[in-house]
């Protein structure tokens, strides 16, 4: 039932907003199956028609989503990661508290294309492991990952699923290394056909895609990435200051 009898706007706008409220504090939690239209309408005391218009801008404002022949769910909150920390999947899923499951799709020797041999600092041609994983939340596809290094430090018999955990923490283990920094470039992106259909994506959804380059203290380049992140799950943050010496005045 609505409180506030005083208030005067449509019906549909206030459920929304209550609705909101109760997604945002946790009440209907990320990923959990909303009580279909006609509970809705019993509990607020409006009609169905009411209740699908506050859907529907719920949608619009990316806090529920529709699964055809399921129902509705609310929407998983984007995952706040601040751009110049650098993680792994692994780590950044710890810290978070988040349930990612990984699935490795491939590993294969491959050699050095133009785009690796630059970010690498190695001639084309040179053998390289190519390691392809998928992690998801709730099955959701929510990070897809290419990531290429020296094929020498692939251990022979290593199964594919022993691919899952850390890289960084395997490759310390294998060569002594430890990977400290990146350089990366990031942009928006929408999937292709091919790309969604191989990662069982739902197409149209914006990617951020990270082009990264990550080195170890001595500055050597160890591994070439690139790290699709599904744009509705993940938000990326920076801290821009402005230029020493800068004018202060006049306006953005």
């Amino acid at each position: 039932m609505l409180q506030g009898t005083q208030d005067r706007r449509p019906l549909a706008e206030r459920v929304r907003e209550d609705l909101a409220h109760r997604i945002r504090s946790a009440e209907f939690k990320q990923g959990q199956q909303l009580p279909t239209e006609a509970e809705l309408a019993r509990v607020y005391d409006v009609s169905r028609m009411t209740i699908r218009e506050a859907i529907k801008g719920l949608q619009r404002d990316h806090l529920l989503f529709i699964r055809r022949g399921q129902g509705t769910f609310v929407t998983h909150m984007p995952i706040q990661h601040p751009i110049t920390l650098l993680q792994t999947g692994s780590e950044l899923a710890t810290e978070l508290g988040f349930a990612l499951t990984t699935k490795v799709l491939s590993l294969e020797i491959e050699p050095a294309q133009e785009a690796a041999s630059n970010a690498l600092a190695i001639p084309i041609g040179t053998p390289l492991a190519r390691l392809e994983r998928l992690r998801c939340v709730d099955a959701v596809p929510a990070l897809y990952s290419i990531d290429r290094f020296e094929a020498s430090w692939v251990e022979g018999e290593r199964p594919l699923e022993a691919w899952e955990g850390s890289l960084f923490s395997y490759i310390f283990a294998r060569t002594g290394r430890s990977i400290t920094h990146s350089s990366a470039t990031l942009r928006a992106v929408t999937l292709d056909v091919e790309t969604s259909s191989h990662i069982n994506a739902e197409p149209g959804i914006a990617w951020f895609v990270m082009e990264q380059v990550n080195y170890d203290a001595e500055n050597r380049s160890l591994v070439y990435s690139v790290d699709y992140h599904k744009g509705d799950l993940f938000s990326f943050e920076v801290m821009r200051r402005r230029a020493e010496g800068s004018a202060m005045k006049g306006t953005h």
